[in-house]
């Protein structure tokens, strides 16, 4: 069972139409500024949970026209949500598991978007969706991927609210909005980069800090101290 499989309809419900606050309010203008006209182009879009992101984007940047456009998730019950409350035109929705090998051909689509999903797959996950990255990406194709920066969630761990719920092999947490509790994984920037490059891609890594409005919406954030939450990554694929 994928770990958001129980919680969909409360992440749901907390992450909206727009992603919550931090996306809403910082994420989301920063990659709509990094992507290029849509015209054309073959998008993949991974973990992408209940799928606001494309009908988002495609209503920000309508009368743009992809060749292409897959959202996909791991949940089968995200998935649902995503259908179901966000589709979007012309979109083709998924099932897709970061960790396996993708049902899609070499060189297939031009961008690949990984918003918050990288930080919460293991290191052996991270490297597959990495490899499978740069496989279905063009030669210079691109991947723009956001990731919880290492320095909020070291912050978070050092305050005791990083930990295992559950019995064996239960994944590392967080807190997340309305009391839920959210995967992630403690890892260093050089992780990140190093996976990056084991896959040639080449990239520009930009640090994202809270803004005022969003510490007004969550001032939770505060407790991890002062401090960038999130990296972008946005990377370029050299090709085989």
């Amino acid at each position: 069972m994928a770990f958001y499989d129980r919680i969909a309809a409360a992440w749901d419900r907390a992450t909206g139409s727009a992603g919550g606050p931090f996306k809403r309010l910082v994420l989301n203008p920063i990659i709509e500024e990094r992507l290029p006209a849509l015209d054309g182009l073959r998008i993949l879009e991974i973990g992408a949970g209940n799928g606001y992101f494309a009908r988002w984007l495609l209503e920000r940047r309508r009368g743009q026209n992809p060749a292409s456009h897959v959202v996909s998730e791991v949940s089968a019950p995200l998935l649902a949500i995503a259908w179901a409350r966000h589709r979007a035109p012309g979109v083709r929705y998924l099932r897709l598991d970061a960790g396996r090998r993708w049902p899609f051909a070499a060189a297939e689509f031009d961008l690949v978007l990984a918003t918050m999903v990288l930080n919460e797959v293991g290191s052996g996950a991270l490297r597959n969706a990495l490899s499978e990255c740069a496989r279905v990406l063009e030669p210079e194709g691109r991947l723009l991927a956001t990731v919880l920066h290492p320095r909020f969630v070291h912050a978070l761990n050092r305050r005791g609210q990083i930990g295992r719920r559950g019995p064996g092999r239960a994944p590392t947490t967080m807190p997340g909005p309305e009391g839920l509790r959210l995967p992630v994984v403690p890892r260093e920037i050089e992780e990140y980069d190093r996976a990056l490059r084991r896959e040639r891609f080449s990239f520009e890594r930009v640090e994202v800090a809270p803004t005022p409005q969003v510490l007004a919406e969550k001032p939770g954030l505060r407790s991890a101290g002062r401090g960038p939450l999130a990296l972008v990554y946005d990377a370029r694929s050299r090709g085989a």
